[in-house]
């Protein structure tokens, strides 16, 4: 009976030992709790079969079929609970390799434990002695893989991923490209087995910001939104495409101004892109064309035609379908550069030059001296214009061009100096002189006309007929032909008379 229990312990452990010395079994067992259940449910099963056997004090047939009875259930759960061990705590191949060499073990002492004190222990011996365990297929997450033991047993099992993958969010970047960070879940510490790819994008140099949770990329330059993020972490791609990744859009610092009759545009800002073909630009409603992107994401420049005018226009601009608009275009205030002076003091027609002046009647006003300068025309869009100067007198009068609310005023504007053709005379005791000439005013206060006869003043002058003849009251005096001045708006007549 020693002997025997002997050899039945001798066998358990040198299958024990020859499993635990194969390839696939030393890859597995580093599990401690994997090992300790397999040689704890053997010894059980070894020891409880031992002490039922020798209870009988002959070994005869029967006891020999109860103790391999024994045995082999004691056995069989214990390999069981092993087994279930091991398919709950690993995933890799490894499992299969434990589950072949221990199958192996089991099989073959079930098949040589016929009980005899002479062969026990090189029935039971050679029993344990294993093939290698068969390598697992290549295979994908969520395939059944099948195996067969070297006894002939069938093991059938399923390839579980790692762990989950999952993308949250996934931060932006201007479309000169930079570096992003991807927030998640399952990204592995192992910078190297992941892989990114947004749209038709590669997502490079990848970085582990934290473990598991948050990756960072270099994304290249490019433009648009709605490119679909995808992680691949050791071969497993995560599937979701709810996570969509954009390029920042564009945005506009500055605008240069041009004149009314349309030009060259230079826009600054940002997120531009480098490809025109992406590009639009709208301005007040229209189309700015030849779109050049002088520097990339950063500066561009568009043709934009005559037809507008004013300020705080809006500018709007589409990459890849992403815009940005601000009201910040200004078309340049008109500008004047010469103005057709020496007009009667009644008025009369004037010719306005310059650039910036629009192109519509509508936007227009024009006053001179401060009174409008009436029935505008283009002469010529946006350079020259003609109207009707309001009576006035003076030299370098304001004139005021006003288009779509921006103004300019430049005082160029002079009325022809007046001029004295007769002076009629007066009792020596005085009285009302009547003057008459061209271009005398037509402003009736005596601010804007002073006259002299023979050097004394001659009060409270009044316009009788507009540029042509005014009066004033002198007092007693002797004397014919005396001289007689007249100042208009500043500007003095020849000394009459002369």
């Amino acid at each position: 009976m020693a002997t025997t229990s002997a050899a039945i312990q001798s066998a358990t452990s040198s299958a024990l030992n020859g499993a635990t010395t194969s390839s696939a079994l030393r890859s597995v067992t580093t599990s401690a709790s994997l090992y300790s259940a397999t040689t704890s449910a053997l010894n059980s099963a070894t020891t409880s079969a031992l002490n039922s056997a020798t209870t009988t004090s002959a070994m005869d047939y029967a006891t020999t079929s109860a103790f391999n009875s024994a045995t082999t259930s004691a056995l069989d759960s214990a390999t069981t609970s092993a087994i279930d061990a091991t398919t709950s705590s690993l995933y890799s191949t490894s499992t299969t390799a434990l589950l072949h060499a221990t199958t192996s073990a089991m099989s073959s002492f079930e098949e040589t434990s016929s009980y005899s004190s002479s062969s026990s222990s090189s029935s039971l011996s050679s029993s344990f002695t294993t093939s290698s365990s068969t390598s697992a297929p290549s295979s994908t997450i969520g395939d059944m893989i099948t195996s067969t033991t070297s006894t002939g047993a069938v093991v059938v099992e399923r390839i579980e991923p790692i762990s989950p993958i999952f993308v949250f969010n996934i931060t932006s970047i201007g479309t000169q490209g930079g570096r992003v960070a991807i927030m998640g879940a399952g990204f592995r510490a192992n910078a190297t087995a992941i892989s990114v790819t947004v749209g038709t994008y590669i997502c490079s140099s990848i970085d582990i910001v934290t473990i598991n949770t948050t990756i960072s990329c270099m994304m290249p330059l490019g433009v648009g939104l709605g490119h679909v993020v995808r992680v691949r972490v050791n071969n497993v791609t995560h599937a979701d495409s709810s996570v969509l990744f954009r390029y920042l859009p564009p945005s506009i610092t500055s605008v240069q101004s041009i004149s009314t009759a349309g030009g060259t545009i230079t826009i600054q800002g940002s997120s531009f892109g480098d490809d025109s073909r992406y590009i639009s630009i709208n301005i007040a409603g229209r189309t700015c064309s030849n779109i050049i992107v002088r520097d990339a994401h950063s500066t561009l420049s568009c043709t934009l035609e005559a037809g507008g005018s004013g300020a705080n226009q809006n500018i709007s601009i589409t990459v890849a379908g992403q815009s940005s608009s601000r009201n910040i275009f200004n078309y340049e205030p008109p500008q004047i550069t010469s103005v057709s002076s020496g007009g009667s003091t009644s008025g009369g027609l004037t010719i306005i030059s310059g650039s910036s002046l629009g192109g519509a009647l509508s936007s227009l006003i024009i006053t001179i001296g401060g009174g409008p300068c009436t029935s505008p025309s283009y002469l010529t869009l946006h350079t020259v214009i003609q109207c009707t100067a309001p009576p006035g007198s003076g030299l370098n009068v304001s004139v005021s061009v006003s288009v779509s609310g921006l103004v300019t005023q430049a005082p160029i504007y002079s009325y022809a100096p007046p001029s004295v053709s007769n002076a009629r005379p007066v009792p020596y005791n005085g009285g009302l002189v009547i003057i008459e000439g061209n271009d005398l005013g037509h402003d009736t206060s005596s601010a804007a006309i002073i006259v002299n006869v023979n050097g004394k003043p001659c009060v409270e002058p009044v316009v009788n007929i507009p540029s042509t003849q005014i009066q004033c009251r002198v007092g007693a005096g002797v004397g014919s032909d005396l001289p007689v001045s007249v100042r208009v708006g500043g500007q003095l007549a020849p000394v009459y008379p002369s």
